[in-house]
């Protein structure tokens, strides 16, 4: 069932706001050593895999809160490998990205993720119809000339070892005018990672953030938090 909060038009969305993965951050080091040079939205992004962007503002976010979690937390964990390059051509420029690979292509559940991500915020389509191929996963790292393209993609291939990790959460992000991304909230995905009650990650900035049914929320997001305290799920 979707709330009607969640049907609203295109107004509610906004390029200030998106779901994401994030790698963890020690992987980072050689994913922004290319980044810090070639990527002209190193300052304004973290190291993601766009899920929804543009996405809800964060009023109808914190709305939305109860479902998302409760339809993530039956989609099950899974692992990503980054071992190989890729790139998007444009009129003018391109995007070099890493492809993040899955055990199961046939049941790609990176796939399946947004799937149903793109269920619970049916008006958040624009990644899965932006080309016929529908959404194409990918963790960005230069922004070239189409010149030059080919030749740094090589050398980002040659320099480049696999490295792996669990995607077991989704992030809530946004930013104001100037700033870069912050994450706001933090959604686990289904066991083994939230199985136990003892597990407890904690998230990037500890003081300013709650832990309410393991959704990790941002004391700084007023709509979320006042909606965390004020009901329990």
């Amino acid at each position: 069932i979707i709330s009607p909060t969640l049907m609203k038009s295109n107004l509610d969305k906004a390029f200030h706001c998106a779901l994401v993965i994030i790698p963890p951050e020690s992987i980072f080091p050689p994913i922004q050593a290319i980044r810090a040079k070639a990527d002209k939205s190193y300052q304004r992004w973290m190291p993601h895999i766009n899920l929804l962007f543009p996405f809800v503002k964060e009023e109808t976010f914190a709305d939305s809160l109860p479902d998302l979690t409760s339809a993530l937390q039956k989609i099950p964990s899974f692992r990503v490998t980054l071992r190989r390059f890729d790139y998007f051509a444009h009129s003018k420029s391109s995007t070099i990205f890493l492809v993040p690979e899955v055990e199961d292509n046939e049941n790609n559940p990176l796939i399946s993720l947004q799937k149903e991500l793109v269920s619970q915020f049916p008006h958040c389509t624009d990644l899965s119809t932006r080309s016929e191929a529908g959404f194409h996963p990918h963790l960005t790292v230069a922004t070239p000339d189409k010149k030059s393209m080919m030749n740094k993609m090589n050398q980002y291939q040659s320099n480049w070892k696999e490295v792996d990790f669990v995607v077991d959460r989704v992030h809530y992000i946004t930013r104001e005018a100037t700033s870069p991304f912050e994450i706001r909230s933090t959604i686990y995905l289904a066991p083994p990672t939230i199985s136990s009650d003892s597990f407890v990650i904690p998230p990037p900035e500890e003081s300013s953030f709650v832990l309410v049914n393991n959704v990790w929320t941002s004391t700084a997001n007023s709509f979320a938090f006042k909606f965390s305290q004020g009901r329990k799920w």
